[in-house]
């Protein structure tokens, strides 16, 4: 019976580590730590988790502050470009963060925007609002694109 238990617990302490390494991928790539992200995929995190609260991923969280080399990291090790969140896909959320050189990566490696009518004005607002005329013609030179 004690087997069972001791068991039982180390699985769920397993189970528990595992998530743990899967939020601490999201928090790591929204603050840049370049070092912990690559040790973090190493040691099985969850490349494309996603959290239950907001469905922000770790690719989200880089676009969304402007990582640009964790951006690069995640990519290369496997993450879903397109992976959305309850907003959007990374792509949008680094146009709407005005992540301008993160936008431009994501939609070299083929990135979709994947907007709605009312995302696409929303964002189209914020770019206007934060004067990224460059951004925003890009925005919505790919919307267009998407649409045919």
């Amino acid at each position: 019976m004690k087997n069972i238990f001791f068991a039982i617990t180390a699985a769920l302490m397993l189970v528990s580590c595992g998530a743990e390494k899967d939020k601490d991928l999201v928090y790591r790539s929204s603050i840049g730590d370049t070092t912990l992200v690559a040790s973090l995929i190493k040691s099985g995190a969850k490349i494309n988790y996603s959290s239950f609260d907001d469905g922000l991923t770790p690719l989200i969280a880089a676009a969304q502050h402007g990582h640009l080399e964790v951006v690069k990291i995640l990519i290369s090790a496997g993450a879903d470009i397109n992976l959305k969140d309850g907003g959007g896909s990374p792509l949008f959320w680094a146009a709407f963060f005005s992540q301008k050189e993160v936008f431009k990566y994501l939609l070299s490696k083929g990135a979709i925007l994947d907007a709605t009518q009312q995302n696409i004005s929303q964002l189209t607002l914020e770019l206007e609002k934060n004067r990224e005329s460059e951004l925003l013609s890009l925005v919505l030179e790919r919307y267009k694109a998407e649409r045919k």
